[in-house]
């Protein structure tokens, strides 16, 4: 099987407002990937955008 590129892909992390969560939505989107992020903190996620 061959991989896509990750600016290829569509990548979803729960937890994203803070901490390992946050960092990897960060590197991700850094990448090129498209996120779907969610977590419980509404305004963590709305300082991710």
């Amino acid at each position: 099987m061959q991989l896509k590129p990750i600016n290829q892909q569509i990548v979803a992390v729960v937890g994203a407002s803070s901490g390992i969560g946050r960092e990897a939505a960060l590197q991700f989107a850094k990448k090129g990937a498209k996120l779907i992020v969610s977590a419980r903190s509404e305004s963590g996620l709305a300082s991710l955008v």
